[in-house]
């Protein structure tokens, strides 16, 4: 009688994404990321109605957190960072913060506005990268996003 046997094998990530709201401590907020691939509008729009906002990075420490929320495989998140003029320098936080830091990818000289009309930005998680890195993209791009909220209390999910 031949037997076959089929193996299974499950690839888990350090973190695992999408889990529910996580503190940072380092300004007491809570972030979330929903593992849902939505244009950069429709992101903020369900962090608005959930009482946040996407994501704004404030430091090198945030943007580890943040990072590691949305887990170290292949995954880009919409963060709430976005060119105050289509197509042109500056870009603000959708939270009205003025924190300075950025972490734009240097592999690919970003922003770099490659088609004309990349006016949001993801992060990416890749697990090969030596850091997060960040990227501007056309806003009708399908992405998960981050979303935070100034307190962690009544939380919804």
């Amino acid at each position: 009688m031949l037997r076959v046997y089929i193996v299974v094998t499950a690839i888990i990530a350090t973190t695992e994404a999408c889990t529910g709201w996580h503190m940072f401590y380092g300004n007491k907020h809570c972030y979330k990321v929903f593992c849902k691939e939505v244009e950069w509008e429709a992101a903020k729009k369900h962090c608005e109605e959930l009482g946040g906002y996407l994501a704004s990075i404030g430091d090198a420490e945030e943007n580890n957190f943040v990072g590691s929320l949305a887990g170290n495989m292949y995954a880009r998140v919409w963060i709430g960072y976005k060119r105050t003029t289509p197509h042109q320098r500056p870009f603000y936080w959708v939270d009205g913060s003025k924190t300075g830091f950025e972490s734009w990818s240097s592999r690919t000289s970003e922003p770099n506005n490659a088609r004309g009309d990349e006016d949001c930005t993801y992060m990416l998680t890749y697990a090969h990268l030596s850091r997060l890195e960040w990227n501007d993209h056309y806003c009708t791009f399908l992405s998960d996003y981050v979303c935070e909220r100034n307190d962690c209390f009544d939380l919804p999910e």
